[in-house]
């Protein structure tokens, strides 16, 4: 598989995180086996050429301050504290589209996938089993927000 498949989820990531204003947002290296456990997931499914799932994982802290600063960068008002229903959706939104966005560079490297509406979860020592998936992606991404784990995990459809 082209490495460079992978690492159009890294792009796309970092293409949506600044389109909604956080332009200091950087990635930095995991080790390959950094499959920690979070507090919230928030996971889309890959289908079609590709096959696998990307996740954004973290503390319940980072993941308010992420979405209400996304509400402020947006000119949005934040309706509810805490973790509410509207914050688990504007996490699946935001991790759709970096899903989205990384089918789009796909489909320019002539790799088309679909993918899958995403998933919340929200718990304590959350992980994912990898060993079935030949290309992993591990990344920390780093912002005002705090810190996000990104994770792509994909094998070639056969």
């Amino acid at each position: 598989m082209d490495k460079n498949s992978i690492l159009a989820f890294e792009e796309a990531a970092r293409q949506v995180f600044r389109e909604i204003g956080f332009s200091d947002m950087e990635t930095f290296e995991l080790e390959a086996k950094a499959n920690g456990t979070s507090e919230v997931v928030a996971t889309v499914g890959i289908t079609g050429r590709l096959l696998g799932y990307l996740s954004i994982s973290g503390s319940l802290s980072t993941a308010s301050n992420c979405i209400r600063q996304m509400f402020q960068h947006l000119g949005m008002e934040e309706e509810e504290s805490g973790f509410g229903q509207v914050h688990r959706e504007a996490l699946g939104e935001l991790v759709n589209q970096i899903c989205g966005r990384s089918s789009m560079l796909l489909e320019e490297m002539s790799i088309e996938i679909d993918i899958t509406p995403p998933t919340i979860l929200i718990g304590s020592d959350i992980f994912f089993d990898i060993d079935k998936l030949e290309d992993l992606l591990h990344k920390k991404i780093v912002g005002e927000f705090g810190t996000f784990n990104l994770f792509v995990g994909i094998r070639s459809y056969s």
